[in-house]
C-alpha cells in the first residue's frame, strides 16, 4: 500500500468541497488514493501533476508528479457540464419521454406477470385436484408454457428496469 502526504490546502477544500470533517479527510483522501485510477497529467506554475479519479465517490484528486504529495481534489466534472445548455435540455426532455414510455411498458408487464402466475397458481391447484394422468400430463404442458411465458416476462421487466435506472441519470 502505498503512503500519500496531505497537504493542508488539500484536506481544507475536501471539507469546503464535499463536507468531509477536518479529522478524517486526509485518512479519507489516502484511502480514495489507493482505489483511484490514473487520469493523466496536467500543467501548474510549480511544474507537471498527475490526475486521479475515484468514480465511485466522484472525486478528483491531484497529486505532485515529483513526490506522493496529494495537492488538492475537487468533484469530478460532469459530462453534460461541457454540453450547451440547449442540448442538455432537449437530452434531458427525451429522458422523461422515455422513461414514461418505459414506465407504462413496466406497468403493462406486471399486469401480464402477475396474471401468469396467478393462472400457474390455478393450474397447479387444478393439477393437485385431477387424478387421471392424462389430465395431469395436459397441465404439466400448459404449465411448462406458462412458465416459459413467465420468464420471458421477467427478463424484458428487468431489462425495463435497468434502461429506467440509465435513464433516471439525466433527468
Amino acid at each position: 500500500m502505498k503512503t500519500y502526504k496531505v497537504r493542508d490546502h488539500a484536506v481544507q477544500r475536501a471539507v469546503e468541497r464535499f463536507g468531509w470533517k477536518r479529522t478524517g479527510a486526509d485518512n479519507r483522501l489516502v484511502q480514495l488514493m489507493q482505489q483511484a485510477t490514473y487520469h493523466g497529467t496536467t500543467s501548474r506554475r510549480g511544474g507537471e501533476s498527475r490526475v486521479f479519479d475515484h468514480y465511485k465517490s466522484g472525486v478528483r484528486i491531484i497529486v505532485d508528479k515529483d513526490s506522493d504529495t496529494i495537492r488538492t481534489c475537487y468533484p469530478i466534472p460532469s459530462i453534460l457540464d461541457t454540453v450547451p445548455s440547449e442540448l442538455s435540455e432537449a437530452i434531458r426532455k427525451k429522458a422523461a419521454t422515455l422513461s414514461r414510455k418505459y414506465t407504462k411498458e413496466l406497468r403493462g408487464l406486471e399486469r401480464d406477470l402477475t396474471s401468469v402466475e396467478f393462472e400457474i397458481a390455478r393450474r397447479n391447484l387444478n393439477k393437485l385436484r385431477v387424478n387421471n394422468p392424462k389430465t395431469k400430463a395436459f397441465i404439466d404442458a400448459k404449465l411448462t408454457e406458462l412458465a416459459d411465458m413467465r420468464d420471458k416476462l421477467t427478463a424484458r421487466q428487468s431489462e425495463l428496469t435497468e434502461q429506467l435506472a440509465e435513464l433516471a441519470k439525466h433527468q
